[in-house]
């Protein structure tokens, strides 16, 4: 992330001294940042081990929750590189509707009646970090496009 900071204000710095209408930096950085922040919350949700009935219900969903990001974070990133717009969300708002389908049964099914407050609130407080984090990716496809476009006027 430092290096991210450093790099982006190299950038600024040239778009000052040349004058440029090159892409602004700032706030794919702050994107980036937000992206990490989820990244945190995602984990520190996760920190604990919750009950056995509850993993093994949740483990494929987040396992696709997960294989899909990192797919979409990977092609922004080549897409950024390449100036071209970025991937579709498809796949990640799919796995996240599977994954919120998923919570959904276990509450009507009463498995988490019998669980801890600690334990609740980190299934949804991971629900709200995965909802921000698609937030964020829709945000980051926003910068890409952003990029990309700064690259077709240039």
């Amino acid at each position: 992330m430092a290096r991210l900071e450093i790099v982006a204000g190299e950038a600024r710095q040239e778009r000052r001294t040349y004058l440029t209408r090159e892409f602004d930096p700032d706030p794919l950085v702050r994107t980036v940042f937000r992206l990490r922040n989820d990244l945190i919350m995602i984990g520190g949700a996760a920190a604990e081990p919750l009950p056995h009935v509850i993993t093994a219900r949740l483990r494929d969903p987040l396992a696709s929750v997960s294989d899909a990001a990192q797919l979409f974070l990977r092609k922004a990133g080549e897409a950024l590189l390449a100036r071209r717009n970025p991937p579709a969300l498809g796949e990640v708002e799919r796995t996240l509707q599977d994954f919120i389908t998923t919570v959904e049964a276990l509450r009507r099914e009463g498995a988490t009646r019998a669980l801890s407050a600690d334990a609740v609130g980190r299934i949804f407080a991971l629900g709200f970090a995965l909802e921000q984090l698609r937030r964020n990716f829709e945000e980051l496809g926003d910068r890409v496009t952003e990029c990309a476009r700064d690259d077709m006027a240039g």
